[in-house]
């Protein structure tokens, strides 16, 4: 079975300590390409757990999960599984923290390649903007952070707007799709990767999981004043 791939912070930092470097060392404008990066530099961590109604993240009625936190996706007949709960983390949005960049992080991966990961990210905005606009913050950044930007195109589906951002990274000759949906100041950010040479079939599986995607009734989460 494949190592679990994600981006983690080193050991000697809190998870907490090691956020807050990074939005002291970087503009909030590129944490989403510098996570993209962390996510190439991954290493491997705990082991997985099937995709089931066992899951705490996961109801019993096909694969359905997240419904609670504004959207859904569906993982029945896909290749992928979840990591194990140690790997979700729910941020709370404390007063004293300036930068809640983060509200919820999920990581799956494909047990029989251990190169590919699917990471989904959400993101509460202080402020409206558009799709687009919300992309280009960070886009620009892509490059130092060693991202050649391959192309970019909007879609529709289930009746929702997305944003689709291919990379090639050429030092680790990775390839990462990011998809992005945006609603009432809540973004998801879905982030496929593997190498150059798989990237085509893993591609095909993420798909599987994106084109599930869909926002429900649910109250989005909101950033405390």
């Amino acid at each position: 079975m494949g190592a679990l791939k994600f981006c983690i912070c080193p050991s000697v930092l809190s998870l907490k300590n090691c956020r807050e470097a990074f939005s002291k060392s970087f503009p909030r404008s590129s944490w989403l390409a510098l996570f993209a990066l962390l996510l190439i530099k991954s290493v491997g961590y705990a082991s997985p757990m099937p995709a089931t109604g066992s899951s705490a993240l996961v109801a019993p009625q096909n694969g359905l999960f997240l419904a609670i936190r504004g959207f859904e996706l569906k993982t029945e007949k896909t290749n992928w599984i979840f990591a194990t709960p140690k790997t979700v983390k729910f941020q709370n949005q404390d007063s004293d923290n300036k930068e809640p960049w983060t509200d919820l992080e999920l990581r799956m991966i494909k047990p029989d390649v251990a190169t590919a990961s699917f990471f989904v990210k959400t993101d509460v905005l202080k402020a409206d903007l558009s799709l687009e606009n919300y992309a280009k913050r960070w886009m620009k950044d892509y490059p130092q952070y060693g991202f050649e930007i391959l192309g970019t195109r909007a879609f529709s589906q289930n009746s929702t707007r997305g944003l689709l951002i291919d990379l090639f990274h050429r030092k680790s000759n990775e390839q990462v799709r990011q998809v992005l949906f945006l609603k009432d100041r809540q973004a998801v950010i879905m982030t496929c990767k593997d190498t150059k040479t798989s990237f085509n079939k893993t591609l095909s599986d993420c798909n599987q999981v994106v084109k599930s995607f869909a926002w429900t009734a649910a109250e989005p989460p909101t950033l405390k004043q």
